[in-house]
């Protein structure tokens, strides 16, 4: 009890780090597995790699033309 290093206090203090640590861990497997899901995805389904590239990088297919609408315009 009166050994450095190995009171209780010490103890419970390792006690809360390691289940930060384990929780982090866990957050972090969860993590992984999402881009584990997303990168298989995008190297196999090119459905999904067509939405990714419109949605995220607005790109286009070849003669596509994007026209914005401003509905606000029609009042003035």
């Amino acid at each position: 009890m009166f050994a450095p290093r190995c009171s209780l206090y010490s103890y419970y203090k390792i006690e809360k780090k390691s289940n930060r640590v384990i929780k982090e861990n866990k957050r972090l497997l969860q993590e992984k597995a999402a881009l584990e899901k997303e990168i298989d995805l995008l190297l196999h389904d090119k459905d999904y790699l067509e939405k990714v590239a419109r949605e995220k990088y607005g790109m286009l297919k070849k003669n596509e033309e994007v026209y914005y609408l401003d509905p606000e315009s029609k009042n003035k």
